[in-house]
């Protein structure tokens, strides 16, 4: 659970970053030092970022081959409630920024604005993970069909779905006997 907590936190401090640019987007002046550091600070979190996610897929493939269900729920809850706030507070900042990238970008904003919305999806995908191989662990103790793993394993590729998604499966098979 530790790996899982480090990973949330790396993804907060992205949501710091965005705040900082988002203030400077609409005007608020913060020290200049703060924006100097921007770009070291968002190279350190890319870095962790990717490490963290490695770590977590490798530890999740792990609990899957042991069979361990009952982990693999606590570390899908942990992630998919957990980031609620970090997507609420990304989805604010990215807003805002691409707004005005797109307005007053001359064109600049057309190529940075598929970059927020990229980056967002792989952060999806990659904290979608443990939702997917709880899935997969339910299939395979035949507890799910194959019909529900295939709709609840893209619906853990979509947006906001994945929450509910999340929730429904929590509530269907969070209780199930090998979890």
């Amino acid at each position: 659970m530790k790996k899982v907590n480090a990973l949330l936190a790396i993804l907060y401090v992205n949501t710091i970053i965005l705040i900082i640019i988002c203030s400077r987007s609409i005007g608020i002046k913060l020290n200049s030092i703060v924006y100097e550091y921007i770009s070291m600070l968002f190279l350190i979190w890319l870095f962790g970022f990717f490490t963290l996610s490695v770590i977590n897929i490798i530890s999740g493939l792990i609990d899957y081959k042991r069979k361990d269900t009952a982990i693999l729920l606590k570390k899908m809850k942990r992630i998919k409630i957990g980031l609620l706030p970090f997507w609420v507070i990304n989805f604010l900042c990215y807003i805002p920024i691409s707004g005005l990238l797109l307005l007053a970008g001359h064109g600049f904003g057309f190529l940075i604005v598929p970059i927020f919305i990229f980056s967002s999806y792989i952060v999806l995908c990659l904290t979608s993970i443990f939702s997917i191989l709880y899935l997969l662990n339910l299939r395979r103790n035949n507890i799910i069909r194959s019909k529900e793993l295939i709709i609840h394993t893209i619906l853990q590729l979509m947006f906001m779905i994945d929450i509910f998604s999340v929730i429904y499966i929590i509530k269907k098979w969070g209780k199930s006997k090998t979890a």
